[in-house]
């Protein structure tokens, strides 16, 4: 195979993640100067494939690393990290091919290796214009925005929210149609542009813009009915947004349950209530970039529309992990259901005493308000946490059963067939790795 010298790199993530945005020309200007200058030695061998890649400047790029190197070693390519060279390009590498996180048509860097003659392959999370030069693999913004829409409605939410600035994201849109269609009410939480004031350190602009997040949340919490799904953009934002809610004397998720997106474990499971989010296929992202380069390599055709890569689901964890409802003596049901799914003797007469109501009243309510009887609720919890175990762990079905509060692995095989068209086993063979949504 010809030697091919491959190039990876991005610039800059907005805050909170939203969106990609070029760097000021003042400061890319110097990077690409002395980027010109003679490198006193050369870091990699003659004839050996090279795949830089930049993990410092941009998460999509760091997160996918360890893909981004799988992928490489698999076609003998060499990888170097440009971060660990201050970022700047080396005269002496020529690339021929490139993966790169750009933020528009106008990006110098992608622009300047397309000139030397590389061929370049986009990836990242924004969503970019087509460029019928530079094939681009991208997240699904709106089937992210459905899902999470859905993921709400199935907890029995009727008012959903999602944060947003200047002008509203096409997740956003999506995310907004879904959960009208699905009977959700939804209530953005508008943010004012800000930016770092003249002679404003960056410690006090972080402090003053803190200040301002928390401000509009106790203003929108405080116009929004309750309870209600607040879908997030990011998984850092939406643990920021945990902890302001609990700050202003809220609970999550009771009163506001909070989704994020990227399901960044150091950020999910390490937040003041741990969160739930929305996974990134960033298995198949990385693999349409490298068939990609592939193509190109061999002198096919490639796409000149964006590739969109769907979301393979949410991970459930405590920040969404509830039903919502409007009267409190149920929420107070539903919690113990929550709570106690697992008691194999849990029947009606225990959750109506847990909510102080009669049998009869306590049943009035599931029905006009979840649509649904106490038993069905206390079974879809069940087979929820069932689900969750057969994904994530390798519990027989038999121990299973025990643990989500079935008499027998009988039982659990009749209803979990009968619901989910699969027996236990079955469904864990074809979601193995993928955990319950």
């Amino acid at each position: 195979m010809a030697t091919s010298l491959i190039y990876s790199a991005v610039l800059t993530a907005c805050s909170e993640c939203r969106t990609y945005r070029i760097m000021q020309a003042g400061r890319l200007t110097p990077l690409l100067a002395k980027a010109e200058a003679p490198s006193p030695t050369n870091p990699h061998r003659s004839g050996e494939a090279l795949l830089l890649v930049a993990s410092s400047t941009a998460p999509v790029i760091s997160s996918d690393l360890p893909r981004i190197r799988a992928a490489a070693r698999e076609r003998n390519w060499r990888v170097l990290d440009l971060a660990l060279m201050e970022n700047e390009l080396p005269r002496s590498v020529v690339p021929t091919l490139a993966v790169v996180a750009a933020v528009s048509d106008f990006d110098p860097l992608c622009n300047r290796l397309r000139r030397m003659g590389c061929r370049v392959v986009r990836m990242g999370t924004t969503p970019y214009p087509a460029d019928p030069g530079v094939p681009i693999v991208v997240d699904h913004f709106e089937q992210e925005g459905r899902i999470a829409a859905e993921h709400f409605a199935e907890r029995n939410f009727r008012a959903v929210g999602f944060p947003v600035w200047d002008e509203p994201s096409s997740r956003f849109e999506a995310f907004r149609a879904r959960a009208a269609e699905l009977g959700c009410t939804c209530h953005p939480l508008a943010f004012k542009p800000w930016s770092r004031r003249k002679n404003e350190s960056r410690s006090q602009f972080l402090r003053r813009r803190y200040g301002l997040h928390l401000e509009a949340l106790r203003e929108w919490t405080r116009s929004v009915p309750r309870p209600i799904g607040l879908a997030c953009p990011a998984d850092g934002l939406a643990a920021r947004y945990v902890h302001m809610i609990t700050q202003l004397g809220f609970n999550v998720p009771n009163d506001v349950a909070i989704l994020g997106r990227g399901d960044n474990p150091d950020i999910c499971e390490c937040a003041p209530v741990p969160l739930s989010s929305i996974r990134v296929n960033s298995k198949e992202r990385v693999a349409i970039a490298f068939r990609l380069l592939d193509s190109m390599l061999a002198g096919d055709p490639v796409p000149t529309e964006p590739i969109e890569v769907p979301s393979d689901g949410i991970t459930v964890r405590t920040s969404t992990d509830v039903q919502a409802a409007l009267d409190p003596r149920m929420a107070t049901g539903l919690r113990f259901i929550w709570s106690h799914y697992d008691v194999v003797d849990l029947s009606v007469d225990d959750i109506a005493a847990a909510a102080g109501l009669s049998r009869r009243r306590l049943h009035d309510l599931f029905r006009s308000e979840q649509g649904e009887t106490i038993i069905a609720v206390l079974t879809k919890r069940r087979l929820e946490r069932c689900r969750h175990l057969l994904t994530t762990t390798d519990i027989t079905v038999t121990d299973i059963c025990h643990h989500v509060g079935f008499r027998s692995s009988e039982h659990l095989h009749r209803v979990f067939k009968r619901t989910h068209g699969l027996t236990p086993l079955q469904y864990r063979a074809a979601h193995r790795g993928a955990p319950e949504t």
